[in-house]
C-alpha cells in the first residue's frame, strides 16, 4: 500500500514538469529568416517541420520558427539535394515551418514527423 502511495506521489509531481531530454524549448519568437541556396531537383526533410513547396523560377527557402531554433537547424544542397534537418529535437515551439520554391523536382524525402503541403499536385512515376 505505501509504494502504492508513493507512486501515486511521484506521478502527480512529475505530471507537473516539462522534461523533455536532449531537447531545445522553443522560446515563442517566431522569426523569418531568408537562405540562398543553389540550384537543386530533390529535397531532403527531416525533423517535424510543416514544408511548404511552390513552384517557381528561382530556388528559395524561408525558414519561419522559433528564434532560439534558429542555430539547430542545418540546411545545405549539395549535388543537387536540398537538405533540411534538425541537429536537435524540439518542443513546445510556436511554428517550425519551411517554405521552399523549386525549379524541378525529381526526388522528395520527407521523414521525421514532417507535414507537406504543396501548391499544385505532385505525380511520381
Amino acid at each position: 500500500m505505501r509504494n502504492i502511495i508513493a507512486l501515486l506521489i511521484a506521478v502527480s509531481l512529475l505530471n507537473g514538469c516539462e522534461f523533455m531530454p536532449n531537447g531545445i524549448k522553443g522560446n515563442g519568437k517566431v522569426v523569418n529568416k531568408e537562405i540562398e541556396i543553389s540550384a537543386f531537383n530533390g529535397i531532403d526533410v527531416s525533423g517535424g517541420f510543416d514544408v511548404y513547396l511552390k513552384k517557381g523560377s528561382t530556388p528559395h527557402v524561408r525558414l519561419m520558427v522559433d528564434e532560439n531554433l534558429l542555430p539547430h537547424i542545418k540546411v545545405a544542397s549539395n549535388n543537387n539535394m536540398l537538405k533540411i534537418n534538425t541537429q536537435k529535437n524540439f518542443w513546445k515551439y510556436k511554428s517550425l515551418k519551411v517554405f521552399i520554391t523549386y525549379q524541378d523536382l525529381s526526388v522528395l524525402d520527407v521523414s521525421g514527423g514532417v507535414d507537406l503541403i504543396a501548391e499544385e499536385k505532385i505525380t511520381s512515376d
